[in-house]
């Protein structure tokens, strides 16, 4: 017998199907499905580890509640999550083309017409003028009309297209993958890091294009500052992520680029001066060398996975098998951040040492404590029709274990991703976006309720700062532990997490002790119960 798989042929002998016995029909379907499993090995399309973990019955942490959710049938590739009418409740941002409002009753609604918002391939939210509503900046993906736009919040549920006023005209239609905002100069508004890729149709693919940084000019217009700040490159790269994030601890925000292509990732440390310099080589960050060659990253985030006060890194990588000779660091990147005085990263995760497994098309990442125990676990994506994406539990030692199956999470070839607690129960959701146009969006919803810590949440909102809060650092203290987050202005490749920071404290149920380091400079302190949501104003009250 003749079985086509995926355009592979398999020849199958009639002879090793199993007779059907009297009372044998389950036994028979088992036999079947062992048959069927064998195929698909043999013909390539799955590995031996997915085919057999891919048995079995979830058991739900999570539920799809997509279609009840209002979201049946929506398509997208990347999602941010954001309160653009500031009710309180984290809305749906996909693509920066689609808008849906969260109705604070497990639903949303579809408002992308009456927004008035136009195109895009995705999209990240800040408040770029300080009004208090959360504008948004759509990339243009691979450089086709219309280019990257400046979307501004109007405040009575609309947009406008703001992107000639505010000077980002001369972006020359650059094909951009990455986007990710933050205050480099600690003015009280945010700047801009755009990622570009690689133009499709050209002859060398793999030149990239150059990256652009744009200067918030007091909310008014934005200016390309890139060679000011000195992050020109000799050599241009294919961007595909931009992260935010202070990964030294001297209070002003640094940038990691993510890289495709065989290409090294950058680390642009803040020199706090005004400058960049690129110590991802120094730092041992910018991906496994070998002959030259690096890596294919996607999507990077950061995030401080076993608490001891430092910024680490999670780098998606993408590993085609037919480039395993030239490249024999194929697995997705967990580096740990050392701290003072030499601030070095090492790959915790080589050959899968971390227990994040070899997947060919890892994409995306975005990290949540999604069971409250204390930990950070992060869900990633894996780009390309039927690629299984992933989501890690941090066991608590600096390694992960597989959960996906289990948690009831498991979706195929998806792209973007990002956490909110959309639903104000205590735990994060979580929202993953197809690859391809006729892929839909998936929302699953955290119940895992009884086996949960406790939790807290704190909502920022800036004065002297920016009013989004990003960048800002959130330390929470129970006990004698510390927990850290960052507001973000972006994860993974152009995808956003909720900018209200969610704490899973485990098994402490007293009073935390809340210290806030905003992105200009000042400090307050707030003592509160847990299992509650706080709203933190700067220099004011909560």
């Amino acid at each position: 017998m003749v079985m086509m798989f995926g355009g592979c042929t398999s020849q199958l002998q009639t002879d090793t199907i199993p007779k059907m016995r009297d009372g044998g029909k389950e036994n028979y379907m088992k036999k079947l499905l062992w048959i069927v499993a064998v195929v698909l090995i043999v013909s390539g399309l799955f590995s031996i580890s997915t085919a057999f973990q891919e048995d079995g019955e979830d058991v739900a942490f999570f539920s799809d509640v997509t279609e009840g959710a209002g979201l049946k049938d929506v398509t997208g590739g990347r999602v941010a999550w954001g309160d653009f009418d500031n009710d309180g409740w984290d809305d749906l941002l996909v693509d920066g083309c689609q808008l849906f409002k969260n109705n604070g009753k497990g639903g949303f609604v579809n408002v992308t017409k009456d927004a008035r918002i136009g195109s895009g391939s995705g999209a990240v939210w800040a408040d770029f003028n300080n009004d208090g509503f959360l504008d948004f900046i759509a990339i243009s993906g691979q450089g086709t009309a219309p280019a990257n736009g400046m979307w501004k919040n109007n405040g009575d549920g609309t947009f406008t297209d703001v992107t000639k006023d505010m000077g980002f005209v001369d972006n020359r239609n650059l094909p951009t993958e990455g986007a990710g905002w933050g205050d480099y100069d600690r003015d009280g508004y945010v700047d801009l890091y755009i990622a570009n890729y690689e133009r499709q149709g050209e002859k060398e693919m793999s030149k990239g294009t150059p990256d652009v940084f744009w200067r918030n000019e007091g909310g008014k217009r934005f200016k390309d500052v890139t060679d000011k700040v000195k992050m020109k490159l000799r050599t241009d790269y294919c961007g595909r992520g931009v992260n935010w994030g202070d990964f030294n601890n001297d209070g002003f925000l640094d940038i990691y680029v993510s890289n495709y292509r065989l290409q090294p990732n950058l680390l642009w440390r803040n020199n706090g001066d005004g400058t960049f310099t690129n110590v991802a080589g120094k730092s041992g960050c910018r991906g496994d060398e070998e002959k030259g060659v690096y890596g294919h990253t996607i999507g990077s985030a950061w995030a401080d996975f076993d608490n001891d006060g430092f910024m680490d890194i999670i780098c998606g990588q993408l590993a085609h098998p037919q480039f395993r000779k030239e490249y024999k660091h194929p697995m997705t990147m967990l580096y740990k951040n050392s701290g003072p005085p030499d601030w070095k990263f090492t790959n915790l995760n080589p050959k899968g040492a971390a227990g994040i497994k070899y997947e060919e098309t890892h994409s995306s990442p975005a990290v949540a404590d999604f069971d409250n125990d204390g930990f950070l676990d992060f869900y990633i994506t894996s780009v390309y029709e039927g690629r299984r994406s992933f989501l890690y539990r941090n066991k608590g030692d600096m390694t992960f274990e597989d959960i996906t199956r289990k948690a009831g999470v498991r979706v195929r070839g998806s792209w973007g991703c990002g956490w909110s607690d959309y639903d104000h129960d205590g735990d994060m959701d979580l929202a993953v976006a197809g690859v391809a146009k006729n892929s839909n969006i998936k929302l699953f919803r955290n119940d895992l309720q009884k086996e949960r810590g406790h939790w807290l949440e704190v909502r920022l909102e800036g004065s002297d700062c920016n009013r989004a809060a990003i960048g800002a650092r959130v330390t929470v203290k129970v006990g004698d532990k510390k927990y850290i987050r960052e507001v973000e202005g972006g994860t993974g490749t152009t995808c956003q997490n909720s900018l209200t920071c969610h704490f899973g404290l485990g098994a402490y149920d007293r009073e935390a002790e809340v210290t806030i380091r905003w992105q200009c400079g000042g400090v307050q302190q707030v003592t509160t119960a847990v299992d509650k949501l706080i709203s933190v104003k700067e220099k004011g009250t909560y």
